[in-house]
């Protein structure tokens, strides 16, 4: 069943259409329908269109779909991520090959040769920082010597050449250079973009609010000739500008092209009624936005609760008591980032719940410590401190707390979870008597060590499944546990401002749920009292 936009959407034939699909409002299916309306309707040639988007997850099952809708049985359209394309175009104008793709310890280590060319010191250097700024630089598409750099200052513009020199030299591209080298192709050679142009008469883009400057110039580019640019999109789920996506991007569109169709998808078919409403409220706090109303296909009103607990402990035993009681429900637990939802996992460990992650989190980090702190145990001399105090003279006293902020001085969430676990272990060895052993003591501490048994491999295998905020993009669950949404958590402390960013991710997690929301908040973590994010207010008035 379609309903009204939809069709509107699935039924554009020519000329520009800028389509903001909402959570749950069929931004696939549009999409997709609209290739198969365009060959079968319109009898367009499939290699004459073009659909691009940012993940080969995404791009496979967009051509899985089309297959199986379009009753067309010959060659299919392109459907694949922008840099799938720009290689494409890449082998076939300069015969490039897998060979010539940098991985990162040749890019590290050209990076190196540029800063030495340049008499700079490597130990002032973080590597992988500057490999950062210079993508970033890369996909805004603007000049190294106007570029705002942090991690070199003046001397950014001069190791930006020699690197890239470098890598000219060796013949050697990463994925930035793949978009810029397009770029310039496409910009000073009026015969190869007009046999691209030509080759792809019809251009569709998906999740066009993650778009980065230099694809969306190459685009304008491409469309240039025909103007048969169908772009799919949501402003409010704009939160990869850490990658470089710029969402403003999206409301120049009615500037470029000023005969631009705009079509609206506001009937969400995901989430319940309060959820629908309730979130389109709070994304409202947002200025940089199209202004739209979103409504919920559903009758039933749906679950918002608002929950605060002492400490993780008290917040994972709430979400454990539920999951049991819960059957046949998929159940999502989402956080800001990927150190937030170590506490959570390891419970569920505990607890022997099965749970899906896609990733492993801090584990191996929190076993060195472990280990660390047992091998202390273990070789000190009875000094008749108590065991918390021993603990806290090998953190302070020895200088192990110095040690791990020297080794981790270059990843702060990492560094955060160390000491998180250390005053985790601290606090554990409050609960024993003076008169415990050691050998008890270290037998005890053991059991913290974590081996992740009960990590499913698939997703078949569990209904529960930790998520980041980012992480749950694109997915839906009947029930989502909005986790530590607390000050100094969410928004991030590393946000640099940015607000409305976190704002939106925070939108993207809540909409994942379809009937039932659970916000909660702790108020101790690691020994620091929290105080409820502005967010949870937001929501609420």
């Amino acid at each position: 069943m379609r309903n009204e936009k939809q069709i509107l959407a699935i039924e554009h034939f020519t000329g520009p259409c800028l389509v903001i699909a909402g959570p749950g409002s069929g931004k696939t299916k549009c999409l997709v329908e609209r290739v198969c309306n365009l060959i079968e309707s319109h009898q367009i040639s499939p290699e004459k269109i073009l659909v691009l988007t940012f993940t080969k997850d995404a791009a496979n099952e967009m051509k899985n779909r089309f297959v199986k809708q379009s009753s067309f049985h010959g060659k299919t359209p392109f459907f694949g991520t922008f840099h799938s394309f720009f290689f494409q175009i890449l082998k076939e104008e300069y015969h490039f090959s897998n060979q010539n793709i940098l991985n990162t310890k040749t890019a590290v280590s050209l990076l190196k040769e540029a800063l030495s060319s340049c008499h700079i010191p490597l130990n002032t250097v973080d590597c992988f920082g500057v490999l950062k700024e210079i993508s970033a630089c890369l996909n805004k598409n603007i000049s190294a010597d106007d570029f705002e750099s942090r991690m070199l200052q003046s001397d950014f513009s001069k190791v930006f050449f020699s690197y890239q020199s470098l890598k000219d030299k060796h013949n050697l591209i990463d994925f930035d250079d793949m978009q810029s080298k397009v770029y310039d192709l496409l910009s000073n050679h009026e015969d190869v973009l007009d046999k691209w142009q030509n080759r792809y008469l019809f251009v569709l883009l998906d999740e066009v609010q993650d778009i980065n400057s230099l694809q969306f110039d190459i685009t304008n580019l491409l469309v240039k000739k025909h103007q048969n640019l169908y772009a799919v999109g949501d402003d409010d789920q704009s939160i990869y500008a850490f990658r470089g996506s710029v969402p403003r991007l999206m409301m120049s569109f009615e500037k470029i092209y000023p005969n631009l169709k705009t079509i609206v998808l506001n009937t969400n078919y995901r989430s319940k009624k309060q959820i629908v409403s309730v979130a389109s409220k709070f994304i409202e706090h947002n200025g940089c936005r199209f202004s739209k109303e979103y409504e919920s296909f559903s009758d039933n009103f749906g679950t918002i609760k608002y929950l605060q607990f002492e400490d993780e402990c008290a917040q994972a035993n709430y979400i454990s008591d539920v999951i049991r009681l819960t059957k046949g429900k998929t159940i999502g637990i989402l956080f800001r980032n990927k150190k937030d939802g170590d506490y959570i996992s390891r419970f569920l460990e505990w607890n022997h719940i099965p749970y899906y992650a896609k990733e492993r989190f801090y584990y191996q980090n929190t076993n060195e410590i472990l280990l660390d702190v047992i091998n202390y145990l273990s070789n000190k001399k009875d000094d008749g401190y108590s065991l918390f105090a021993s603990i806290n003279m090998y953190r302070k006293g020895l200088g192990y707390e110095s040690y791990l902020k020297k080794k981790y001085e270059n990843d702060p969430i990492t560094l955060e979870v160390a000491l998180s676990y250390l005053d985790e272990l601290q606090n554990e060895c409050k609960k024993f008597s003076k008169n415990i052993s050691v050998s008890d003591v270290i037998c005890h501490l053991k059991k913290m060590e974590m081996k992740e048994l009960y990590r499913t491999k698939t997703k078949e295998e569990t209904n529960v499944f930790l998520y980041t905020y980012h992480g749950s993009k694109g997915l839906e669950f009947d029930m989502v546990f909005c986790i530590d949404v607390n000050e100094g958590i969410v928004p991030s402390p590393y946000c640099n401002g940015d607000v409305e960013e976190e704002r939106r991710m925070f939108y993207v997690a809540i909409t994942r749920a379809k009937s039932d929301l659970y916000i909660s908040c702790i108020k101790i973590r690691g020994g620091k009292t929290y105080s409820p994010s502005v967010f949870i207010n937001e929501m609420k008035y």
